[in-house]
């Protein structure tokens, strides 16, 4: 005889499935999110400053996958006042300085750095924190391309490594 489903178990059933869809109507989830030919990899925040008014927005890299080159223009999150781009070039003795940008260059088939550390390219600030962040918290993000358009994704919030 097949087994029957109670309805308690049909109505979790149903719940999860209800869940799965809500989930894939959510914001793409960091680990990896694409718009068109734009990869964004890994995108992460590292935990805000003590003052708890500015965090930075990193990620493995930017990919521009296609033929066509694009701009990085800027974004906006509702943790934030404000979400500034940074451009980071050579100083010339080994280290480098950091500048604001009103856009990043995506070359067609190239790829940006976008790392926390010393061989970034760059970075996004989130200033004006609405709160202090924590290790674990998550954020919504939105990130406007000159050609691809708008793509909003969740960001969690990492301890920076040393």
């Amino acid at each position: 005889m097949p087994h029957a489903l109670s309805r308690r178990h049909l109505g979790l059933w149903a719940l999860g499935g209800g869940l799965s869809i809500l989930l894939g109507a959510s914001p793409a989830w960091a680990h990896g999110v694409r718009l068109g030919d734009l990869v964004l990899d890994h995108p992460y925040v590292v935990a805000s400053t003590t003052d708890g008014t500015v965090a930075l927005l990193h990620m493995k890299a930017l990919r521009n996958t296609g033929a066509q080159a694009d701009r990085l223009l800027g974004g906006h999150s509702p943790a934030a006042a404000a979400v500034t781009l940074y451009q980071h070039t050579a100083d010339g003795q080994g280290g480098s300085v950091m500048r604001a940008a009103a856009a990043l260059p995506l070359p067609a088939g190239s790829e940006l750095a976008l790392r926390h550390g010393p061989q970034s390219a760059g970075h996004l600030m989130l200033q004006g924190l609405r709160q202090p962040l924590r290790v674990g918290d998550t954020l919504s993000i939105t990130l406007r391309f000159e050609k691809a358009g708008e793509v909003t994704f969740d960001a969690s919030v990492v301890r920076p490594r040393s």
